[in-house]
């Protein structure tokens, strides 16, 4: 196994596996591991051996978004405008990096995926998680518009705006059930099924699996998703001025609020 400083890589025959590595810190995102990340997918593209791309986070959660305690350019507050339409742009392109990887991807969820961690599982082609995983974006109650138009595509109008304007968390069973996730399964079971669903995918000869997502993908451009993600990317560098800016402490309170409440009704 080769490894960098926050993302492992792992190749087992026709099988990528590609590991967000902070877990002292649930594998929150900082501009290097997206850097090392996208380095990572490209890696796995351009090995022809390889069909599939697992996604994982190391240690007991997925990814808990962007690092709010330094390394990630887009979790800083009061920057100019300028400043935060540019950071805003960049990570449009890390969005349609992942989103547009050849390879199938498959991300395994366990623990939290909530803020940007939601978001990179959402830009998966196929999401499986444990039953008792933790999905959602507390932040979005209190810091304006997400900058992932992905919630509304995922799931309707409705459920997007449930979601994102109270902060809500759910688990693993309810995000199944509303179309965040393909497969929620017991804990013990996610490794089995995600090889599973990466044997099954890798068993299909490559041309036709690329060629079958570039199609797939191609009726979301049709439908705007490009031009979704670049005006909510707008709103959101617009929303981190005056009520819209994000309040940390605020945050902090409401993520343990939500957190009660998921482990009150499971």
């Amino acid at each position: 196994m080769a490894d960098t400083t926050t993302v492992l890589y792992e190749k087992q025959g026709r099988i990528a596996r590609v590991t967000m590595n902070r877990p002292e810190k649930y594998n929150a995102i900082t501009d290097a591991m997206v850097t090392e990340l996208l380095a990572a997918l490209e890696r796995a593209d351009a090995d022809l051996e390889v069909r599939v791309i697992i996604l994982a986070g190391a240690g007991k959660h997925f990814c808990t978004g962007y690092d709010l305690e330094g390394g990630s350019s887009y979790a800083k507050i009061d920057v100019p405008l300028q400043g935060a339409l540019s950071v805003s742009r960049g990570m449009r392109k890390t969005y349609h990096a992942i989103w547009n990887t050849r390879k199938p991807v498959i991300a395994r969820i366990q623990g939290y995926s909530i803020a940007g961690g939601c978001y990179v599982q959402m830009l998966a082609d196929i999401a499986i998680c444990a039953d008792d995983a933790v999905f959602g974006h507390p932040a979005m109650a209190s810091a304006g518009p997400t900058g992932m138009p992905m919630f509304t595509w995922l799931l309707g109008p409705r459920k997007a705006k449930e979601l994102l304007l109270t902060g809500r968390l759910i688990d693993g069973k309810e995000a199944e059930r509303i179309g965040l996730v393909n497969m929620s399964v017991p804990a013990e079971r996610l490794d089995a099924e995600v090889q599973l669903m990466a044997e099954d995918i890798a068993s299909v000869p490559m041309d036709g699996a690329t060629l079958t997502k570039e199609a797939i993908n191609t009726v979301t451009e049709i439908m705007g998703l490009s031009a979704t993600l670049r005006t909510q990317g707008e709103l959101n560098a617009l929303g981190r001025y005056g009520e819209a800016n994000m309040d940390l402490a605020w945050l902090r309170e409401n993520t343990k609020r939500m957190l009660g409440r998921i482990k009150r009704r499971s």
